[in-house]
């Protein structure tokens, strides 16, 4: 697989250090001699629909803001200035007005279901950013056969909004509230639907999800 960067967000291509500019990255994809195995996530639904990603999924408000970035004339007009990545963070600030939230079980690698309440986002991170840039775990690693899987829950709405900054500058580990755990596989089960994201796609809304990491799965050229 060989990959031009060309999006508003390029997260692919930060999390394999392509460069941005098309020619160089072509380059570099055509005289290079190697290739890079890359691990995939995978997801599978309740209704036995199995999706891969290659950056992320999440389930909870960073799936809406995805949803609505896609149709988003903020994005379009942010693009013609070259700062579609802000497209991310500002929808996520309207977001935090409305928040929703729901309680899950979470259960990593086929452990015992633990209760997570008033539940924001769960994210399973295979490249250490999302949405723009934005270091969800900053030490996942595509290469090592797990997920890194960034939950945030219980923070109040008020709270939320002095803690993005926070999450931008990737200086969440270890706050309450925001839990990173590396895993190969990860269930969860929310009281009630939330939508779902895979790389930036809209996947619906769900409420039983099941995150699985496919170690090396793809060949990729040129990073």
């Amino acid at each position: 697989f060989g990959y031009i960067p060309t999006g508003s967000g390029n997260d692919l291509g930060r999390g394999l250090r392509i460069p941005r500019d098309p020619m160089e990255a072509l380059d570099r994809l055509l005289s290079s001699g190697e290739v890079f195995p890359m691990d995939l996530g995978r997801t599978l639904d309740e209704d036995g629909s199995t999706r891969y990603f290659t950056i992320s999924s999440g389930i909870g408000i960073d799936a809406d803001v995805c949803k609505t970035a896609l149709t988003s004339k903020l994005k379009v007009f942010l693009n013609h200035l070259g700062l579609g990545s802000l497209t991310y963070v500002l929808l996520t600030i309207k977001a935090l007005l409305t928040m929703p939230v729901t309680d899950v079980l979470i259960s990593f690698e086929r452990g015992e279901p633990r209760k997570i309440s008033k539940m924001i986002f769960v994210a399973g991170m295979n490249h250490p950013w999302e949405g723009g840039g934005v270091p969800m775990a900053p030490r996942a690693d595509a290469q090592d056969g797990k997920l890194s899987v960034c939950c945030v829950y219980g923070i109040p709405r008020w709270k939320a909004f002095f803690l993005l900054p926070v999450l931008v500058m990737g200086k969440h580990e270890g706050l309450k509230g925001f839990e990173i755990v590396d895993c190969e596989s990860y269930d969860l089960t929310l009281k009630r639907p939330m939508v779902l994201h895979g790389d930036g796609e809209y996947l619906g809304e769900h409420v039983s999800i099941r995150y699985q990491c496919e170690k090396g799965k793809l060949l990729v050229r040129g990073c």
